[in-house]
């Protein structure tokens, strides 16, 4: 099936704000870290050094430098994945399945895809704000660096959602 739905899926009336509880706990949880990660790095601006870290080795060592603007970047690529993965979440009749979507597993099939979709978010924004912290963890000599095992960990999490989730949708066909 197409992402614009050449095919077409059926199309459920789906609220534009979340289901229920769980997904309004979702969206405040990512929505909140986007918006921490602003705070933090307003609240420690003055106290970082006119360059940082600008990455880090697959070690965790920080490599090469930038000027500490370099920074805004990661809240704003969090904000803009935070909105990316939103949008979809709303529409989840214009998606790609691993099954075939019908009426009868239509309900189901797009409740996974939003849940699927605003968990990834929520630790997508995670590990994005865990980078930025310790970048200026690093900046104010507080850190030495990002851990790999956490680093790990996270894209295991990530990826692991992405896999539940297809595995869920495969058993409701």
């Amino acid at each position: 099936m197409s992402l614009f739905g050449e095919e077409a899926q059926p199309r459920l009336l789906v609220r534009w704000l979340p289901a229920g509880r769980r997904e309004w706990l979702l969206e405040a949880a990512a929505l909140g870290i986007v918006l921490f990660w602003f705070y933090y790095l307003t609240a420690h601006w003055d106290a970082l050094p006119e360059r940082v870290s600008s990455g880090f080795d697959w070690k965790g060592a920080p490599r090469g430098s930038a000027p500490k603007s370099f920074l805004w970047i990661l809240p704003a690529v969090s904000l803009v994945v935070y909105v990316v993965m939103t949008v979809p979440s709303r529409f989840p009749h214009r998606g790609n399945f691993p099954v075939q979507v019908a009426g009868s597993n239509a309900p189901r099939l797009y409740a996974m895809a939003r849940w699927m979709l605003n968990v990834i978010k929520l630790q997508v924004t995670a590990t994005m704000g865990y980078i930025l912290w310790k970048m200026v963890q690093t900046g104010l000599e507080n850190a030495a660096g990002l851990n790999p095992w956490v680093m790990g960990v996270l894209l295991v999490a990530v990826m692991g959602t992405a896999v539940y989730g297809a595995w869920s949708m495969r058993r409701m066909e």
